[in-house]
């Protein structure tokens, strides 16, 4: 299972790269880079799991599926009455980042990445630059949170 671990972190080292780029390039975030990684993580949990226990179970199902389904559409939906503070395709990023390493460690990216763009900010305004503060990308943040999950999963 620990190989299947870091195929998904593999994954989401990825998606997040290219979402960083078009984040910062475009100022968007393109919905293929999180489709792909997204199921290919669910498949390779439920193939990893049948064959590692020779059935499949229903906890599996839930835990690394239907959780993180969940949870993703409901903060897109959240994120349906913020559309001033938080972009659609933010909303979609974090969703397939709860499936292809799950809800907790997600929740861990998201707070880790909201800190950084909050210290960016603060940065950018204290250099009086109002006007360059009215987007800010949060693909790059979210890519520095999960650095540091890495980093604390090394040491």
């Amino acid at each position: 299972m620990q190989q299947v671990w870091q195929i998904r972190q593999m994954m989401a080292l990825a998606m997040l790269a290219v979402c960083t780029f078009t984040d910062i390039k475009e100022r968007n975030i393109y919905i293929v880079p999180l489709l792909i990684p997204s199921a290919a993580a669910a498949v390779i949990t439920v193939i990893s799991y049948i064959t590692a226990e020779g059935a499949f179970d229903t906890q599996v199902l839930f835990e690394y599926i239907l959780l993180p389904v969940s949870a993703g559409m409901i903060l897109i939906a959240v994120t349906g009455s913020l559309k001033d503070h938080i972009g659609e395709g933010d909303a979609l990023l974090c969703a397939a980042l709860f499936i292809v390493i799950g809800v907790t460690k997600s929740l861990y990216v998201i707070m880790i990445g909201s800190v950084a763009a909050a210290f960016y900010a603060a940065a950018v305004i204290i250099c009086k630059k109002r006007e360059s503060i009215r987007t800010v990308p949060f693909a790059p943040f979210m890519m520095t949170g999960f650095m540091v999950i890495l980093m604390d999963e090394i040491l």
